[in-house]
């Protein structure tokens, strides 16, 4: 637990950083931060190959749920050209 809490941390120090005081809702903000979890989960799995079911399983949400927020976020898995499909099971 601890090195979630340490990693929560850092990402939301990070992104807080780039965020200018200027109004940002917190729903804005809380954005923000899982666009930056989800991405950084993207990059830090290699071993599951861009697949998008086995990066949902870490997260412990649904296949659907992370595809919809990848493509909301414009988030695409490596090696995933625009217009392709954010499914890959």
């Amino acid at each position: 637990m601890k090195a979630m809490d340490e990693f929560l941390s850092e990402v939301s120090s990070k992104i807080l950083s780039h965020l200018e005081p200027s109004g940002l809702s917190l729903k804005e903000i809380l954005k923000a931060v899982e666009r930056e979890v989800i991405r950084k989960e993207l990059e830090a799995y290699p071993e599951h190959h861009g697949r998008v079911a086995a990066i949902a399983r870490v997260f412990g949400c649904k296949r659907t749920t992370l595809s919809m927020k990848m493509l909301d976020y414009g988030l695409r898995v490596k090696g995933e050209k625009a217009g392709d499909p954010h499914v890959h099971a």
